[in-house]
């Protein structure tokens, strides 16, 4: 065999290599169905993929994340059980499959009452990522209590604990090498009297399939809404960028573009249409901004990871809130705020834990406020 022949053949065997590896897709265990926006950590705590719509992991990511095939990964997503694999299966298998979680909560029975009810209490576990460049820079998490009314434009909050970690390695550093400081600071979840896809605006729509709804916007699928009849649950997911790649704008010679931004909830109804934002049980949010400056060609991506995870249920009338003290603002103090560790209290509402990697570095390269 000509050493030309060879070189060849290497090459077709690297290329199929590759692309088997490209062909890796998230699957519900029971319906078969794809999960959008999985996120997978890497063993040393970072944010190494996020699925997209259609539950497939990119060829990029599939061939970072295999570079040392021994690697443990985790895979979690709001709605399933979070699931700790090898590198190395992403090479051997196409699919890989969750399952969906349970939830542990009490119906809420309502009862008539001599006063109107004008709000709804959900009270849940929240936490959020800020990384650079894929790193963790911030992590928060704590207990909030939302309260929604359709009458009022804002929803109203009661944050009753919390933490703000920070890497105090990349915080100091972004400060010497970076041109602009910005403000990414974690903050709440946003949460409003409408559903997720009640949120897209009118020029979003629902279309009908075989296993529930299609979500159109510029005459492209950018989501979908399914029933999950194992769960008694509906989800609906959204690319909020599609059918685009980016949005951008520039001030002079500086430029922030927005490249993802995925949303999914989760709500406990037996019908498509008719779910309502008292029915969330959790909620998830992922979006990428890079900012860049074309002076010296530097810049810099940050990623953002919300979730929300509802564990209690409250109706409240206008003189229930008046004892409360609630706010507007979404931006978490930079600081600590608790009465117990409540983090170390989640299987009792059957939420999952922090991924172990991304936890490991709580206390070494993220110290609190």
């Amino acid at each position: 065999m000509t050493e030309n022949r060879k070189i060849l053949l290497f090459c077709l065997f690297l290329t199929f290599t590759l692309s088997a590896q490209a062909q890796v897709r998230i699957i519900d265990a029971t319906t078969n169905e794809p999960i959008p926006f999985v996120h997978i950590f890497t063993k040393d705590g970072i944010l190494g993929a996020v699925s997209d719509l259609k539950g497939m992991i990119t060829e990029t990511d599939v061939i970072r994340l295999t570079d040392n095939k021994c690697a443990e990964l985790t895979i979690q997503h709001i709605a399933y059980n979070s699931k700790q694999i090898m590198a190395s299966e992403l090479v051997r298998g196409g699919e890989i499959f969750l399952s969906a979680r349970t939830m542990n909560l009490d119906e809420v029975i309502v009862t008539p009452q001599t006063h109107s009810l004008g709000y709804i209490g959900l009270k849940g576990f929240f936490r959020s990522y800020v990384l650079l460049n894929y790193e963790p820079k911030y992590y928060v998490d704590g207990i909030v209590t939302y309260y929604i009314s359709e009458k009022q434009a804002k929803t109203k909050m009661s944050l009753q604990q919390y933490r703000v970690l920070r890497n105090e390695k990349l915080v100091a550093e972004e400060k010497k090498s970076f041109f602009i400081q910005i403000n990414d600071r974690p903050g709440l979840p946003e949460l409003t009297s409408k559903t997720l896809f009640g949120n897209l605006g009118n020029t979003y729509h629902m279309q009908p399939s075989e296993s529930g709804y299609i979500i159109i916007h510029k005459d492209s699928a950018v989501g979908y809404v399914s029933c999950l009849p194992h769960t008694k649950r509906i989800m609906i997911h959204v690319d909020r960028m599609a059918p685009d790649s980016l949005k951008s704008f520039s001030l002079g010679r500086f430029k922030i573009q927005k490249r993802k931004w995925f949303s999914s909830a989760q709500y406990r109804s037996f019908d498509e249409c008719n779910a309502g934002a008292e029915d969330l049980e959790s909620l998830k949010e992922f979006y990428t901004t890079l900012y860049s400056f074309d002076k010296n060609k530097s810049s810099f991506e940050i990623q953002c990871l919300q979730e929300l995870y509802i564990f209690d249920r409250s109706y409240l009338s206008e003189s229930d809130m008046k004892t409360i003290k609630t706010t507007t603002k979404k931006q978490i103090p930079l600081g600590h705020q608790f009465k117990e560790e409540y983090w170390n209290n989640l299987k009792k509402y059957s939420i999952p834990d922090i991924d172990p990697n991304f936890g490991r570095r709580i206390g070494d390269s993220l110290i609190m406020y």
